[in-house]
Parts: C-alpha cells; structure tokens; sequence
C-alpha cells in the first residue's frame, strides 16, 4: 500500500529534494559545529565561510525545487492513508519551505555585522539604505539585530531537525509499510 495514488515525484525533484537535503544537513552540521570550536582552531573559520557560502546558495535552489514542484505536482492522497496522515505530511512539507527561506534570511541577518563572504569573496557588510529606513536601523553594524536573529535562527535549525526526524520516519512508514507493520507489536 503506497500513501500516494500518483506513481511519485517527478526526476527532478527528486534530483533538487536530495541536493537541497545534503546541503542542510551540511548547514545543520556546520551550524551546529562552530559554536564549539574554540576561535584558535585555524578551520573553524573556513567552516563558519562554507556554512555561510553555502547558506547563500539555498534560496536560489529552494526556488528552482518550488518551481519543479509547481510545475510537476506532488502525488494525491490515497483513499487508504489515514486524513491525520496526509495533513500531517502537509505541514512538515509546507514547514519545510517556510524554514528553507527563513533560515537563510535570519543567517543573512546574523552574519552581516561581520561581513558576507561568498567563498572568500567580500560582497557586502551592511544592508541597503531603503532597507535600513524600512527598518528602523541605523548604518552601522547592528549587533542586537544579529543577536535576535541568531536566537531566531537557532530555534529553527532545530525545529528542522525535529521536522526531518518526522519526515525520515514518514518515509520509512512510506516506503516499507509491510515490514514495518510485520515487526509491530
């Protein structure tokens, strides 16, 4: 018994789920690495640059994979899945897309006092004046901006973590339900 009456997701997205899947567990990995390094540690930095780097890289790719999304469809629900299930199934998958643009937006936010590098190169260090007057913030760093949106950001991180042990076990549930239920009590 399959949770979905279509046959599954398109190639592509099942290409861009799995680039965009290696790309967070390496931010979660990295993200959650850093803090624990001591700052004499000559690698934490180019740790703390790739998580960076590769955080910029994650909204271009979340569009692209909404696009495919859009385009292609996700699978309908079957009459056999329960509603609890689908709905369930939803709302990680909706929360999904809200974290994968939040995340690199409170990331954004955290770093730019310090500087955005994008693999070593400097591209900016403030926010755009219009942006700054939407704001209320001055010109200068804002160093309790960053502060708020670490604390932001680190409550989501692990939101996602909780969020993929969910999807991880749907999965499982998904794909081997009959070996599943025959190892149940």
């Amino acid at each position: 018994m399959h949770a979905f009456t279509m046959s599954g997701y398109s190639r592509a997205t099942t290409i861009t789920h799995w680039i965009v899947a290696a790309l967070f567990v390496f931010m979660l990995l990295t993200g959650f690495l850093v803090p624990y390094l001591p700052d004499t540690v000559s690698y934490k930095w180019i740790i703390r640059e790739s998580h960076e780097s590769f955080g910029l890289l994650v909204i271009p790719l979340v569009l692209v994979r909404l696009a495919i999304r859009v385009i292609t469809g996700a699978p309908t629900k079957s009459h056999d899945v329960p509603s609890w299930v689908f709905w369930l199934s939803r709302a990680v998958h909706i929360g999904f897309y809200v974290l994968m643009f939040t995340l690199p937006i409170t990331g954004y936010l955290v770093a730019l006092p310090y500087g955005i590098a994008f693999f070593n190169v400097y591209l900016i260090n403030h926010l755009p004046d219009s942006l700054n007057a939407l704001l209320w913030l001055s010109r200068e760093p804002d160093f309790y901006l960053a502060g708020l949106a670490s604390y932001v950001h680190t409550i989501m991180a692990m939101t996602l973590v909780s969020m993929l042990a969910l999807h991880v076990i749907g999965a499982l549930l998904h794909h081997y339900p009959n070996t599943i239920r025959s190892h149940s009590v």
